[in-house]
C-alpha cells in the first residue's frame, strides 16, 4: 500500500523555494556584472588588435619602402650609369634612367621618383616636377648621405598644396664619393591612408587615426572619419590631455574611455607605430560599442523577472498537488487490498504445478485448475471435504495406502515430501506417478491455520529417464565394439574407464589399468607436450587439436598413437575428467618413413640442379622449393614455404604469370614458357624464364603446380645492352643522315641566300629613305636573313656549324648576354642569375655558348603563362663512373655546368622523348621552327658536352649542360669598330666560285670596295688564269665545296706558285675540308655563307693583313 503524504512536504517545500527565489535574484545580479565586463573586455580585445594590425601594416610598409630604397643603392648598374650622367650628362642616359625608374614605379606604384644631386637639386624627376618645396627634405638628405643609409622624410604637403606624400631618401655613392640620391615619393591618399583609415568590419562611428608630436600640439597626419580633408591640417594643443591622441603622444599606451576630438565618448586604444615618431589611435563612440550590451542587459533584467514569477507559480502548484494526493491515496489503499487477494489466488491457479490449500482441520479449500486435472475433482465439489478423498497416494510397488502429506503436516509442523515410487489414484481410477510436498501457512502467532500442498504428474519425467537409460546402454555397446581405443582419466590422469580396443592395444588386465595413469602409459619424452596439451588447450577450451605422441604396452614395446582428448564436466560445469580417441598408427609411420626416404632421393635430386625447381599448391601457395631456387633469390630454406606464388612476381609482369597459370588449369598440355621478373629477398628482382605444369590426382583434377625456373638475367642484361647501343646506333645514323642533308642544303641553299642578300644589300643602298621600293628591299632582305639563321640551325644540329673556339669563362659569356636576355623574356619574367665561384674554363665557341642561352631562355619565357621566374647557374661538378653507367652518352671527368631553370607549365613524358629531335614542336603554327633544343643539342655535342634536363608538367624545366673543363687560359678578344668598313687600295683578288651569281656579285661588291678582281667558274679555269696573268695576285678567295677540285686543293697548287699569298675560303658548307667536327683549322680564314658587304670587307681585310 502506498503511504500518506507527508505533512512536512509543505514546510521543505517553503524551505527549498525561497533560496531558490533568492539565487536567481542574487544570479541575475552577478551574471549582469559578469556580461558587463566581457562586453567590455571585448570591445577593449577588439580595438587593441585593430590597433596592433594597423601599427604592423604601416611598420610593414615603411620597411618596403626602406627596402626599395636599400635596392636601389646595391644595383651598380643604375649607379654606374647616374655616374656617368654626373660625369657627361647626355640624353640617352637620362632615358636608360628614366626607363629604370618607369619600371620600378609600374612596380610599386610610387607617385614620383627623383635623381638629386648632394646639394639636393633635382636632376631628373620621372613626372616632370623637379621642386622639393618642403623644410625636411635637406635634413633627410643630409642624414641619408652621412648614415649611408635609407632615410624617410616626415609625411608633409608641398606648398603649392598638393596631396600629402612622403618620400625615401636612398643615398648613392661612387668609389665612397657621394653621387647624390634617389627620392622615392608616395602618395599618402594612395596607400598609406586607406591602410590606416580601413575598418574590419563595419561601423558608424570607428576610426583610426595616426598622429604625432608637434611642438606643443599633436598633429593629425590622416584625413579622419568625421572632418574629411583634415590630414596635416588639424593640430590640438597638449593641453587637452583628455583626448586619446594627446594621450597617445605623451607616451600613454593601452586603453582608455575618454572625449575624441568632436568632444564625444568613445573607447580608444593607444600605440606608438616601432621605428618611426607616428603613434596609432583606435577608438570607437561609446554608444555604438556598448549597443549590444544595452539589449542585453534589458534581456537580463527581463530573465530575472520571469524567472522569480516562475519560483512563485511552482510553489503554489506543489501545495495544490499534495493535498489532491491525499484524498487518491485513501482511495488507492483499498484498492491495493482487494486486488492483492485476487492476485494471490491468479497465482495459484497460473501455475505448472497442481496445487491443494487445507484448513487446519484437513479440509480442502482451494484446488487450482491443474489439481482438478490430475485428481478428477472440481473445485466446487472437493470444498470442504477431506484432503485424504480428494488425494488418495498408494505405494507404486505394494499397493498399499499412504499416508497423507497434509497430516504429517499438521502433525510434525514442518515441509514434508512424498517418498519415491508414489502413485495419484484420482476420481475415476486412473493411476499417476507423482512427486510431491506439503507446507504449513502459519499466522503472526506462529500457529498452523493451513496447509498448501503442491505436486506434479511425473510420468513424462519416468518415460524420459527410461529412454536415458536405454541410450546409454546403446552407446556403451557401441564404444565397447569400435575398433578406435577410447580411455577415460579423472584430473590426477587415473584410468577410469576404456573400452576392449583400448585394453586390447596396450595388454594391460582390468586391475593394472585402474592402477595406472595415462603418464605411466606413456613415455617420458612425451610427458611435456601432453602437459602442455592439458594446459594450452584442453583445460582452456575444452578440447584438443589431433596430437600424436606414444604407448608403452605391458611387455615393454613402444608404439605410436594419435588421439585427441575432451574434457569432462560435471552438472555444475567444473572439469572433474578428461576422455579421449586413440588410434594406433604404426603402420602408417611406417609408410610415411618409405615415402620420407623416397622424398629424401627427390630433395637431393632437385638440389642438384640447376635450375630452380618449386611446388605449389593449386591456390598459390608454395610448398617446395630446391636449393637452386634459395640460393638465386637469396632466401632462407623455409623462408618461402606457405608464400603467395604472385607476391614474388613484379607487379607489372603479375598479369602475365597469372594468364599463363590458367592457362595451364584449362589445358592439359604443359605452361607456355614465361619470362618475368622475381622478387630476391634483398628486395631486388632478377629475370627468370619459367615452364609450369600441372600435377593432376586420379579423377584428373588439379592438385599441385611444378615449376622449373632459370635465372635470364645475364641474357636480358645483354639483350638490353644490344638495344641501347642499337637506339645509339641509330640516332648516329640519324644524325649522320641529316648532317649530310643539312650540308647539302647549306651548300646549294646558303648560295642563292648569298645572291639574294648582297643584291638586296646593293639595291637598298642605291635607294633613298622615302623610296617605295625601300620596303620590299627590306622585307627581301629580311626573310633571306632569318632563312640563314635556319639553315645556320640545321648546321648547328647536325655539329658541322662552323666555329672557332677559344677558352672562355662561361660567367663572362653568360654575364655579356644578360642585358639582351632580359629583353627577349620580357619585363613579365624575372630573371635571375646565380654565378658558381671558383669557375674552371672551358673551350669553346662564346658565339656558341650566346646560342644556348638564347634559345634555352625563349623557351623557358614560351612555357611561363603570364609572370614567372627564369634562373641561370654555373657551378663546377665532377662525374664518375657510377653517374655515367646510368646516364647514356656521359663520360666521366670535371665539367663545367651552366644550368637553366623555369617555374613553367613543365613537359610530360612524350615531349621529353622527342625534346631534340629537329622540327619537333609543341607551339602553334608560324610560333616556331622545332629548331630551337636541336640546335642546343647539336653544339653540346659538338663541344665534347652533354645535356640532361628534368621535367614534369606542372613543375617547370631544368636543362644542365655539362662543357668539359679546360686547362688553358682565356683568350684575350681585341674590340673591333663595327662603323668603319674596310676598303681595299687597290690590291688583287682571284675569286674562284662555281656558281656565277655568286660570283658576280663578289665581284662587284669587292670592285666596290676597291679592289682588282679577277674571277674563275672552277679551279680549273682558275689555274688557267693564272698562268695567262703576269702580275702577282694578293689575296684567293675561293668555294670550298666544287666539282673536280676543292678550295684547300686549289689554295696549295696556287701557294706553290704564289708563297705569299693569302687565302679566305668561302662556303654554305665545308664538308670537313677546312674543318674537323665544325672547329675551324689553325690559321684558316673563312667566312660562311650567305654573308653581306661589310662581313665580306672586314674578312678580307683581316686575311690580306695576316
Amino acid at each position: 500500500m502506498r503511504k500518506p503524504p507527508n505533512p512536512a512536504a509543505f514546510r521543505w517545500m517553503a524551505v527549498c523555494l525561497a533560496p531558490a527565489l533568492l539565487a536567481i535574484i542574487a544570479g541575475g545580479g552577478w551574471f549582469y556584472d559578469f556580461q558587463h565586463k566581457q562586453q567590455l573586455s571585448r570591445v577593449e580585445a577588439n580595438l587593441t588588435a585593430i590597433a596592433r594590425l594597423k601599427a604592423d601594416q604601416i611598420t610593414r610598409w615603411r620597411a618596403e619602402r626602406t627596402g626599395d630604397a636599400a635596392m636601389l643603392m646595391d644595383r651598380r648598374s643604375l649607379v654606374r650609369d647616374i655616374a656617368d650622367y654626373f660625369t657627361a650628362p647626355a640624353e640617352a642616359i637620362v632615358g636608360e634612367i628614366k626607363r629604370r625608374f618607369t619600371d620600378l614605379q609600374a612596380s610599386y606604384h610610387y607617385a614620383n621618383i627623383l635623381l638629386v644631386d648632394p646639394d639636393g637639386r633635382v636632376q631628373v624627376s620621372l613626372n616632370g616636377h623637379d621642386v622639393i618645396d618642403h623644410n625636411g627634405f635637406v635634413g633627410a638628405l643630409a642624414t641619408a648621405l652621412f648614415d649611408r643609409r635609407p632615410v624617410f622624410t616626415e609625411l608633409h604637403t608641398e606648398k603649392d598644396g598638393s596631396s600629402p606624400h612622403i618620400s625615401v631618401v636612398a643615398p648613392l655613392y661612387a668609389n665612397d664619393q657621394p653621387l647624390g640620391a634617389i627620392i622615392l615619393i608616395s602618395n599618402a591618399r594612395a596607400f598609406l591612408f586607406p591602410l590606416i583609415q580601413s575598418w574590419p568590419v563595419p561601423s558608424r562611428s570607428a576610426e583610426t587615426l595616426l598622429v604625432r608630436r608637434d611642438g606643443d600640439h599633436v598633429l593629425f597626419l590622416n584625413d579622419l572619419r568625421h572632418q574629411p580633408n583634415s590630414g596635416l591640417k588639424l593640430r590640438i594643443p597638449l593641453s587637452r590631455a583628455d583626448l586619446p591622441a594627446v594621450m597617445a603622444v605623451t607616451g600613454y599606451t593601452g586603453v582608455t574611455r575618454a572625449k575624441d576630438y568632436r568632444n564625444a565618448d568613445v573607447v580608444a586604444v593607444t600605440l606608438p607605430v616601432p621605428g618611426s615618431p607616428w603613434f596609432i589611435v583606435s577608438k570607437m563612440d561609446e554608444a555604438e560599442a556598448f549597443a549590444e550590451w544595452h539589449f542585453r542587459s534589458a534581456l537580463i533584467l527581463a530573465l530575472i523577472l520571469v524567472g522569480s514569477g516562475i519560483i512563485t507559480v511552482l510553489g503554489a502548484a506543489f501545495w495544490l498537488r499534495e493535498r489532491k494526493k491525499q484524498y487518491q491515496l485513501l482511495f488507492q489503499s483499498e484498492t491495493d487490498r482487494r486486488m492483492e487477494a485476487e492476485r494471490y489466488r491468479t497465482t495459484l491457479r497460473s501455475i505448472g504445478d497442481a496445487v491443494i490449500v487445507t484448513d487446519a482441520a484437513g479440509r480442502v479449500t482451494l484446488l487450482n485448475p491443474v489439481a482438478e486435472s490430475l485428481t478428477g475433482w472440481k473445485e466446487p465439489e472437493a470444498k470442504g471435504q477431506r484432503v485424504e478423498d480428494v488425494f488418495r497416494i498408494a505405494n507404486e510397488e505394494t499397493g498399499a495406502i499412504v499416508e497423507s502429506p497434509v497430516a504429517r503436516v499438521l502433525r510434525e509442523g514442518r515441509v514434508v515430501g512424498l517418498a519415491n515410487h508414489t502413485i495419484l489414484i484420482a476420481r475415476d481410477g486412473a493411476r499417476r506417478p507423482i512427486a510431491d510436498s506439503g507446507a504449513p501457512v502459519r499466522d503472526d502467532a506462529g500457529d498452523i491455520i493451513s496447509v498448501v500442498l503442491v505436486f506434479r504428474d511425473q510420468t513424462e519425467e519416468q518415460a524420459a529417464q527410461k529412454a536415458l537409460r536405454d541410450s546409454e546402454q546403446k552407446y556403451r555397446r557401441l564404444y565397447e565394439s569400435m575398433t578406435d581405443a577410447f580411455v577415460a582419466v579423472d584430473l590426477a590422469g587415473r584410468v577410469q574407464e576404456y573400452n576392449p580396443a583400448f585394453q586390447s592395444m596396450v595388454g594391460y588386465t582390468d586391475r593394472e589399468l585402474h592402477e595406472l595413469t595415462y603418464q605411466d602409459l606413456t613415455p617420458e619424452k612425451w610427458h611435456s607436450l601432453e602437459t602442455a596439451v592439458v594446459e594450452d588447450q584442453i583445460l582452456k577450451r575444452g578440447y584438443s587439436d589431433v596430437y600424436e605422441k606414444e604407448y608403452r604396452r605391458v611387455d615393454g614395446t613402444v608404439f605410436p598413437v594419435e588421439l585427441r582428448t575432451f574434457l569432462i564436466r560435471d552438472e555444475a560445469a567444473s572439469p572433474i575428467g578428461m576422455w579421449a580417441i586413440v588410434r594406433d598408427i604404426t603402420g602408417r609411420k611406417q609408410a610415411e618413413a618409405a615415402l620420407l626416404e623416397k622424398t629424401g632421393l627427390l630433395q637431393s635430386i632437385t638440389d642438384n640442379i640447376f635450375d630452380m625447381v618449386s611446388i605449389a599448391d593449386v591456390q598459390g601457395q608454395l610448398r617446395f622449393i630446391n636449393a637452386a631456387h634459395r640460393q638465386t633469390l637469396g632466401y632462407e630454406p623455409d623462408a618461402l614455404i606457405g608464400t603467395d606464388v604472385m607476391s614474388l612476381v613484379h607487379p607489372d609482369d603479375r598479369d602475365l604469370v597469372a594468364t599463363a597459370m590458367t592457362d595451364g588449369f584449362l589445358s592439359q598440355s604443359r605452361h607456355r614458357m614465361v619470362e618475368y621478373r622475381c622478387k630476391r629477398a634483398d628486395g631486388g628482382y632478377v629475370w627468370v624464364e619459367t615452364v609450369g605444369d600441372v600435377l593432376r590426382d586420379l579423377d584428373g583434377n588439379p592438385k599441385d603446380l611444378l615449376f622449373s625456373s632459370r635465372d635470364i638475367s645475364v641474357r636480358k642484361q645483354a639483350e638490353a645492352e644490344k638495344e641501347r647501343l642499337s637506339a645509339q646506333l641509330m640516332q648516329a645514323q640519324k644524325m649522320e643522315s641529316v648532317g649530310r642533308l643539312a650540308g647539302g642544303v647549306a651548300h646549294d641553299f646558303n648560295n642563292m641566300l648569298n645572291v639574294i642578300l648582297g643584291h638586296a644589300e646593293l639595291a637598298l643602298d642605291q635607294v633613298g629613305p622615302d623610296d617605295p621600293l625601300r620596303e620590299d628591299l627590306t622585307e627581301i632582305f629580311d626573310a633571306a636573313r632569318r632563312s640563314a639563321e635556319i639553315t645556320k640551325q640545321l648546321l648547328a644540329f647536325a655539329r658541322r656549324q662552323i666555329i672557332v673556339p677559344r677558352t672562355v669563362y662561361l660567367n663572362d659569356t653568360v654575364e655579356k648576354m644578360l642585358k639582351m636576355l632580359r629583353r627577349l623574356i620580357g619585363e613579365d619574367i624575372d630573371l635571375a642569375w646565380k654565378p658558381g665561384s671558383g669557375l674552371w674554363p672551358v673551350y669553346a665557341d662564346a658565339a656558341q655558348i650566346d646560342q644556348i642561352l638564347a634559345n634555352l631562355c625563349l623557351n623557358a619565357r614560351d612555357a611561363i603563362d603570364g609572370t614567372g621566374r627564369i634562373t641561370i647557374e654555373t657551378q663546377n661538378t665532377a662525374l664518375d663512373e657510377a653517374y655515367c653507367a646510368g646516364h647514356a652518352e656521359f663520360v666521366s671527368g670535371e665539367y663545367v655546368v651552366l644550368s637553366v631553370s623555369d617555374d613553367g607549365r613543365g613537359m610530360d613524358k612524350v615531349t621529353m622523348d622527342n625534346l631534340f629531335e629537329p622540327f619537333f614542336t609543341t607551339k602553334n603554327v608560324n610560333e616556331g621552327t622545332g629548331l630551337g633544343l636541336a640546335t642546343v643539342y647539336g653544339i653540346v655535342r659538338q663541344n665534347n658536352g652533354f645535356i640532361n634536363v628534368y621535367s614534369e608538367p606542372g613543375h617547370g624545366a631544368t636543362f644542365r649542360i655539362y662543357l668539359p673543363r679546360h686547362a688553358g687560359t682565356p683568350d684575350e678578344t681585341e674590340a673591333r669598330d663595327t662603323t668603319v668598313l674596310p676598303a681595299g687600295n687597290g690590291e688583287t683578288v682571284l675569286v674562284v666560285e662555281d656558281e656565277a651569281a655568286v660570283l658576280k656579285l663578289t665581284q662587284k661588291t669587292l670592285t666596290g670596295l676597291g679592289y682588282t678582281v679577277l674571277k674563275a667558274l672552277s679551279p680549273q679555269a682558275a689555274l688557267k688564269l693564272v698562268d695567262s696573268h703576269s702580275n702577282p695576285i694578293d689575296l684567293l678567295i675561293t668555294d670550298v665545296v666544287m666539282p673536280g677540285m676543292n678550295g684547300r686543293a686549289l689554295s696549295e697548287k696556287l701557294k706553290a706558285r704564289y708563297p705569299t699569298l693569302r687565302v679566305l675560303f668561302m662556303s654554305g658548307y665545308t664538308a670537313n675540308v677546312i674543318a674537323h667536327r665544325g672547329i675551324l683549322d689553325e690559321g684558316v680564314h673563312f667566312i660562311q655563307k650567305p654573308f653581306n658587304r661589310v662581313d665580306l670587307a672586314r674578312k678580307v681585310r683581316e686575311a690580306l693583313l695576316e
